[in-house]
């Protein structure tokens, strides 16, 4: 992935302009020496091994990332996985205002999903004071986007206010246990749309291009 993104970040006009692997490991790996990396001590060390659910801190490690001068770059942020590859250098078009993103359609996140919607209930319940104009909460629909947080493109300040609530609905996905049953694999991708639907991060959500390969 490293690769293919130095071949296209190379070209003239491309919008690719600095990359940092965010590492959530309590020792540093041997790819530090490879690609430029920035890490942060994770919560649950027996990751750094084998643990079940490897993502959980994730969302902390790109919150912590977020404070760092590192984070200041660039005006947006595209976050990508490991197993990704870049076939071209994105379009500016991806390079949106305060307030909108560009996300990846995923057709298995319900937007209803009952688990999140207590999660999400649970919250603004408790904050709904410190977000302005919610006080009427009670009354919107609740409907998650369906996407996550991978590809996704956004601005920095945004992610700024996304990243801590992506890693505080991680938390509270993992408790009681019949909401981590439930959510699975996918609550780091749950939390993540619960977290820009109570920020008010607008993603524009694509779905996969019809010739895929």
């Amino acid at each position: 992935m490293y690769q293919t993104y130095k071949k296209y970040a190379s070209e003239p006009n491309s919008i690719l302009k600095a990359f940092t692997r965010v590492l959530h490991r309590g020792t540093d790996d041997e790819l530090i020496f490879e690609i430029p990396t920035m890490r942060f001590d994770p919560n649950q060390q027996k990751c750094d091994h084998w643990c079940d659910y490897p993502v959980a801190d994730r969302s902390l490690a790109i919150a912590q990332w977020s404070k760092t001068t590192n984070s200041k770059i660039c005006s947006h942020v595209m976050m990508v996985e490991t197993d990704y590859i870049y076939v071209k250098s994105p379009s500016p078009n991806i390079l949106t205002p305060p307030g909108k993103a560009v996300g990846f359609e995923y057709s298995y996140i319900y937007p209803q999903d009952v688990n999140m919607k207590r999660v999400y209930e649970a919250y603004m319940s408790q904050h709904a004071h410190e977000l302005p104009g919610r006080d009427g909460w009670r009354k919107e629909r609740f409907a998650l986007p369906r996407t996550g947080n991978a590809p996704s493109c956004l601005n920095v300040e945004d992610l700024r206010r996304v990243a801590p609530l992506w890693a505080e609905f991680v938390e509270r996905t993992e408790t009681p246990e019949d909401t981590r049953k439930a959510l699975g694999w996918l609550r780091d991708m749950y939390a993540y749309d619960a977290a820009i639907l109570i920020a008010g991060i607008e993603h524009e959500v694509y779905g996969a291009p019809k010739s895929l390969l």
